[in-house]
């Protein structure tokens, strides 16, 4: 007689189990997107993001060598001309991105050109300029302080 109700009992649990599992798999297929596709879509933005964020370090490094070349040597006119190469490699790495990063770049796009201009008028807020474009591409860029 045991062995009748514990024959019972796995069926039960077995169906319950079955039941589960379908119910499961309709609720993740409820979205109506492959798991697989999910995954690469992913993978893509993440490495989007890890190309974007690169892209930035460069030009972190490289605008923070233009501020210390004007500084020392450079004239406003080659550190302009220096500016614009940044912005333009570093909108290529933006061409090709997300609609969120398309923001990002309209911003960082207006404090290049603010630089830029800035530079080109040879005022007192060409440093200003450029230390506000520093501190929006190295939002993204680890240094060793942190």
């Amino acid at each position: 007689m045991e062995t009748k109700q514990g024959n019972i009992i796995e069926w039960v649990l077995v169906v319950i189990t079955t039941l589960t599992l379908i119910l499961t798999y309709q609720v993740y297929n409820r979205t109506g997107e492959n798991f697989g596709t999910v995954v690469e879509q992913n993978a893509d933005q993440a490495m989007e993001n890890a190309e974007l964020v690169a892209a930035r370090a460069k030009a972190y490094a490289r605008t923070i060598a233009i501020r210390a070349e004007l500084a020392a040597e450079m004239t406003a006119e080659e550190a302009a001309e220096e500016l614009d190469d940044v912005e333009a490699d570093l909108e290529m790495a933006y061409a090709e991105a997300y609609d969120e990063a398309n923001q990002e770049w309209r911003e960082l796009q207006s404090d290049f050109d603010q630089a830029e201009a800035e530079l080109r008028d040879g005022t007192a807020d060409t440093l200003d300029a450029l230390n506000m474009l520093i501190s929006r591409l190295e939002a993204d860029v680890r240094t060793d302080e942190e």
